[in-house]
């Protein structure tokens, strides 16, 4: 488990790829200001690294297939929504949030792999998503591996200092660990 951590400290310092979302030369200030802001600010720079995500810079039909797959979701038509996201990833696999909304889906679904394996794919096209290592701690926890849990949510916290409840989960974590080798 200490590798994992190892890993994903390695995948959150690293640039992130030139690849579809993540192409926005505006993501890197933005994370840079998350690490120097106050938790008020933070909730807009927040919203604006989401903002930016689920926008494909060079390709408007990708951009419509998302807001369609993310239209879906709302509307708790699971399947549908993965099936556009299916789609979107298969014409664009460089589209890190495709690969996101299909792990947010497949999590909601119960197919906690299947989520697992699109996290993954989130993290080699954008290291940076603390949505993505969010999702992972919380497929460690339903699956029982509190270390891997507070490994991702600790790493999420190294990119976003204030996700909502990251800090609250870490304490709890490590609360139930306790006594255990960390």
């Amino acid at each position: 488990m200490r590798y994992l951590k190892i890993i994903i400290l390695i995948l959150t310092l690293t640039p992130a790829p030139a690849a579809a979302d993540q192409t926005n030369p505006a993501l890197n200030d933005l994370f840079r200001s998350l690490q120097v802001t106050t938790a008020t600010k933070a909730r807009d720079i927040e919203s604006k690294i989401w903002s930016l995500w689920v926008v494909h810079d060079s390709n408007p039909d990708a951009t419509g297939m998302m807001r369609l797959g993310i239209e879906m979701m709302q509307a708790n038509q699971l399947a549908e929504a993965t099936t556009i996201f299916s789609r979107l990833i298969d014409t664009q696999p460089d589209f890190a949030e495709a690969w996101n909304k299909r792990a947010t889906v497949r999590y909601m679904l119960g197919d906690h792999d299947g989520s697992k394996a699109d996290i993954v794919e989130v993290l080699e096209r954008e290291p940076r998503h603390f949505g993505a290592l969010s999702g992972l701690a919380m497929i460690h926890m339903q699956n029982g591996n509190l270390k891997g849990a507070l490994n991702a949510y600790e790493a999420a916290l190294l990119i976003n200092p204030f996700m909502l409840n990251a800090q609250t989960m870490i304490d709890a974590l490590k609360q139930k660990l306790q006594g255990q080798a960390l």
